[in-house]
């Protein structure tokens, strides 16, 4: 099977809810349980800096409680407030730098994701003939050298002996020949 990842681009309003936290546990454990790694990079509106914020605390007690990694350890506001945050389960991340690009109160965050490329190969069985003009020009008479078994048959069974005279001609001019076909496929 193909390795999963969800990637989700949170926004949380600024304003304190009373929810938040157990509505995102919940979101968190869905995302954990339906897919093999996850991304989360967002606006939280959370103090993340602020360790004596309680808020904060239980938030990144939720993340290490799930195994989910919060990666930006520097400000991403220009009030000095670590807001916009990069989450990860199961990949290899790195934030690589934090810009004040001028264009909004928040900053950019620039990260890296390291991911192993699984490659898969399948095998596909395939059977075909080759036809030529020549295995055309000889079926007639390849097929006229088959006598029917009855002629006199019920009509289902003069149709079969049809279909097994006309495969007989076309195996002796074009026999079936079964080749194997392998494909690579990458997956990220």
């Amino acid at each position: 099977a193909l390795n999963s990842c969800a990637t989700v681009a949170p926004y949380r309003p600024p304003r304190h809810s009373a929810l938040f936290i157990q509505e995102f546990s919940e979101f968190l454990s869905i995302l954990h349980n339906s897919f093999d790694s996850n991304i989360l990079a967002g606006d939280f509106n959370l103090h993340i800096d602020d360790p004596a914020d309680p808020f904060t605390t239980e938030f990144l007690n939720i993340l290490s409680y799930m195994d989910f990694t919060q990666h930006v350890a520097q400000p991403t506001h220009d009030r000095g407030h670590t807001l916009d945050l990069v989450i990860t389960y199961g990949l290899s991340t790195g934030v690589s730098s934090v810009v004040d690009l001028a264009i909004s109160d928040h900053f950019c965050v620039f990260f890296n994701i390291t991911s192993i490329i699984q490659q898969e190969t399948f095998v596909r069985t395939v059977m075909k003939r080759h036809l030529t003009p020549e295995v055309a020009a000889g079926f007639l008479e390849a097929f006229n050298n088959i006598p029917p078994t009855n002629v006199s048959a019920p009509c289902d069974a003069i149709i079969n002996d049809f279909n097994r005279r006309l495969e007989s001609a076309l195996n002796l001019l074009a026999p079936l020949k079964t080749k194997n076909l392998q494909s690579n496929h990458t997956s990220p």
